[in-house]
């Protein structure tokens, strides 16, 4: 049975319904009910509707308007948009920075994002691996330096790492593809050939959500 510390409870809670989340311990659409939860931490209801509602602000749980906690549905709608949230952001950062004459400090980004994609591989270590592939789409948007449009980017992230993590990176055959795409997406932005970033950038979402 879970344990729980008594400090910092709702924080704690939040922290464990995320992991189980990730985890697939709590399918897509299972409902999360607060009682239970209760009995098994022996904690009061108030600090786990608040980790719960944390989570439904993120937008990894969602809450009716009987207050029932649900995961929320891995469906094509909700991949197909988030898919396309996503590439609105990267491709914008990318249109800034290009804009800016920044190119050469993104690809230096997206190459040490990309040597920590490699080493997390060579690891084995799966769930560090999708960290650092969200961190390589993030270059995008960090070098930047617009706080509101990496705000955004960040808002979405725990939902972008639910959706990569049950989807994708499931076999070496289609790891090893995902990794030539963010080369070949890395030398367009070497040589500051736009046109060919932001169609990389689409194709390289469209095959990783599936619209």
């Amino acid at each position: 049975m879970a344990t729980i510390q008594k400090s910092s409870i709702k924080d704690q809670v939040y922290e464990l319904v995320k992991e189980r989340i990730f985890s697939q311990y709590y399918e897509s659409g299972e409902e999360i009910k607060i009682l239970t939860l209760s009995k098994e931490l022996g904690v009061s209801n108030t600090p786990i509707r608040e980790a719960l509602t944390m989570l439904v602000a993120e937008g990894l749980l969602t809450t009716s308007v009987n207050n029932k906690f649900k995961v929320i549905e891995l469906n094509e709608k909700e991949m197909s948009e988030l898919n396309e949230v996503i590439c609105i952001i990267l491709v914008g950062g990318y249109r800034a920075a290009h804009k800016d004459g920044r190119d050469k400090d993104m690809y230096q980004l997206l190459e040490k994002r990309y040597k920590a994609q490699v080493e997390a591989r060579e690891k084995d270590n799966l769930e560090l691996y999708i960290q650092k592939t969200l961190e390589f789409d993030r270059s995008f948007v960090e070098v930047t330096g617009n706080e509101k449009l990496l705000n955004i980017f960040d808002m979405n992230n725990y939902l972008l790492y639910l959706y990569v993590r049950h989807t994708h990176w499931k076999d070496e055959e289609n790891t090893e593809r995902k990794l030539q795409e963010h080369i070949a997406i890395m030398n367009a932005v070497k040589k500051g050939d736009g046109a060919l970033v932001e169609k990389l950038l689409m194709e390289h979402y469209d095959e990783h959500y599936g619209k």
